[in-house]
């Protein structure tokens, strides 16, 4: 007797009486069966990354040369700011305290070797705003 032929239609039979009927309702325990675009998944995170496994090695050489940038300039404060670089289009996003450091973070940008156009979409926070995730109501100072 060949054992080999009946391993064969042993594991056939077994994956096909395992296999669920797509109609069926998940159980409890199953994995989530759920792409990129699935009800549970942040569509902006899997955008970032497909855009970090398709940039190339240039691009994210230009993003780290224009933050480093930002980062020696005094008018700036780089932690804020994240920058992205696609052939030469550096993208500016984050928040800043006013529209000066706006506008040097684009021009301290323009000036960087290779790069041939800067989107420019840093939000400013007006000073009476209190910062994302903090509490506009004041904190009592315990004695």
């Amino acid at each position: 007797m060949r054992v080999g032929p009946v391993l064969a239609v042993l594991a056939c039979a077994t994956t096909l009486a395992l296999a669920r009927d797509a109609t069926t309702p998940p159980a409890v325990g199953d994995a989530p069966d759920t792409g990129e675009h699935g009800a549970g998944t942040n569509t902006e995170r899997a955008q970032d990354r497909f855009d970090s496994e398709t940039r190339s090695e240039s691009d994210e050489m230009l993003a780290d040369a224009v933050h480093k940038r930002l980062s020696d300039d005094v008018r700036t404060n780089a932690m804020r700011i994240k920058v992205d670089a696609r052939a030469g289009v550096v993208r500016l996003t984050g928040d800043v305290m006013d529209a000066d450091e706006r506008s040097a973070a684009a021009t301290v940008a323009q000036q960087v070797p290779g790069v041939r156009d800067v989107q420019n979409r840093i939000e400013v926070i007006s000073a009476g705003a209190p910062a994302p995730g903090t509490s506009a109501i004041p904190e009592r100072a315990h004695p």
